[in-house]
């Protein structure tokens, strides 16, 4: 067992090693704190989206920098029964545990005017994997917003800005396709004139056409009542439900006319038509 004088004796004989032994052990020390970061990483020992700040002057953690979303339509203007494609793009730093997975969502917008308040509460959603860069075709059948969703893990994701789909109505004379390359009402320009033989005075009105023949195309149907100089036919049997209509009032543009489709004829058993309706409102007071 070491006395009192024994442990001074020791200290004493410490402090008569050489004067670089200090230098040595200081090196020693940072070589194991070096080791241990390089077991031990920082993106490793963080959890999502929580990373290090060094020093000012040091390296900024890659994870404390949000997912670049890119998301673009090929064609953002298409005709009624067209496609386009849907294009993403996810850039996210490796190495910082992101599980990513895409979705995509749409909703009608018919009034694509900028600044324009949202139209439809009707949301589809539609999963489209894991990959950070891919693409979907869609074809919508009225005009429609789409937005990218990817999810980074169990309980984070983030949003792409919204992109706009608009569709042309198609024209109902054409004649007026000689000349014109959109669906909205413009009347036949001399293009017409020198192929028909027409002349100014007698060229008619550029109309557009649409048929309803699908349930689902109530949001086609509002678009089509908006359009000027359109003839919306409804066909018989179906049934709109226009209860997630968010816009008022549903205007009627000038030159429009809504036919249904229903024909009556002697011997044939009745035919009810088409139907436009809405839900009441549990929520709504007497």
């Amino acid at each position: 067992m070491a006395t009192e004088d024994n442990m001074r004796e020791l200290t004493l004989e410490e402090l008569r090693q050489p004067a670089n032994l200090f230098g040595q052990r200081f090196l020693t020390a940072l070589v194991t704190i070096a080791l241990v970061g390089l077991l031990v990483s920082p993106a490793a020992a963080q959890p999502l989206n929580v990373g290090i700040v060094r020093s000012p002057g040091g390296a900024f953690d890659p994870c404390l920098s949000t997912p670049k979303v890119n998301f673009s339509a090929s064609s953002q203007s298409i005709p009624l029964g067209t496609s386009t494609n849907l294009n993403w793009s996810v850039q996210a730093p490796t190495g910082c545990g992101y599980s990513l997975s895409m979705t995509v969502l749409s909703r009608p917008q018919i009034d694509l005017s900028p600044g324009a308040p949202q139209d439809w509460d009707l949301w589809t959603v539609t999963d489209v994997g894991t990959l950070p860069l891919g693409s979907l075709q869609v074809q919508p059948a009225f005009n429609t917003i789409y937005v990218l969703v990817v999810a980074l893990g169990a309980n984070s994701s983030i949003a792409s800005a919204p992109i706009q789909v608009g569709v042309n109505l198609p024209l109902a004379n054409r004649l007026c396709g000689l000349a014109v390359s959109t669906s909205t009402p413009l009347i036949a320009t001399q293009g017409v004139v020198q192929a028909t033989g027409f002349t100014p005075a007698n060229t008619p009105t550029c109309r557009n056409q649409v048929t309803i023949n699908a349930n689902n195309l109530a949001p086609l149907l509002v678009q089509a009542l908006r359009t000027p100089n359109t003839t919306v036919i409804v066909n018989d049997g179906i049934e709109l439900d226009l209860t997630p209509h968010l816009g008022g009032q549903i205007t009627i543009a000038n030159g429009v006319q809504l036919i249904g489709g229903r024909i009556a004829l002697p011997g044939k058993r009745f035919q009810r038509g088409p139907r436009l309706f809405v839900k009441p409102n549990p929520n709504a007071s007497d």
